[in-house]
């Protein structure tokens, strides 16, 4: 049934990694007065002019988000098969801790690298963290629904 709790947390999941592909999620401030914003698809520079030029791409950040937002998504359609969902799930949180790693790396090499002023992360780093949360509550409800169904199937 699409009406579980579990379809509501893997499409919130789905919803929060969308929204993590247009919105930035870090900041950097330099001594020059340029500022280098972290997107999901690349890192741009600007200066208080707002003449913004590329820095650097992030491929690899952009790819797992939209796996991420996939296989959430697909996973909710999956739910004659539980099996298959709770190992979707598991994957799902793998991707999503792999695309945490990915982003500290990115945030961590540029700050490290370069003379700042300021840095910070910006409130849609917490999106996959939500989304890892989001995943770990569907996969306990569809566990929860695989011990009902077996119990049932042992009382027949």
């Amino acid at each position: 049934m699409i009406q579980r709790v579990q379809s509501i947390f893997l499409l919130l999941a789905t919803v929060l990694m969308s929204f993590l592909v247009i919105l930035p999620y870090a900041e950097l401030n330099l001594y020059d007065g340029q500022t280098l914003t972290f997107f999901s698809h690349v890192i741009r520079t600007s200066t208080y002019q707002e003449v913004s030029s590329l820095y650097q791409n992030t491929f690899p950040i952009i790819a797992l988000i939209l796996l991420a937002c996939l296989l959430s998504f697909g996973n909710i359609f999956l739910f004659n098969y539980r099996i298959w969902q709770l190992r979707i799930c598991l994957i799902n949180m793998v991707i999503l801790i792999l695309l945490l790693a990915v982003m500290f790396l990115y945030y961590s090499i540029a700050r490290f690298s370069l003379y700042l002023t300021a840095h910070a992360f910006k409130f849609p780093a917490i999106f996959p963290f939500v989304a890892l949360l989001l995943n770990f509550l569907a996969y306990r409800n569809i566990h929860n629904d695989e011990i009902l169904v077996n119990s049932y199937k042992r009382i027949r």
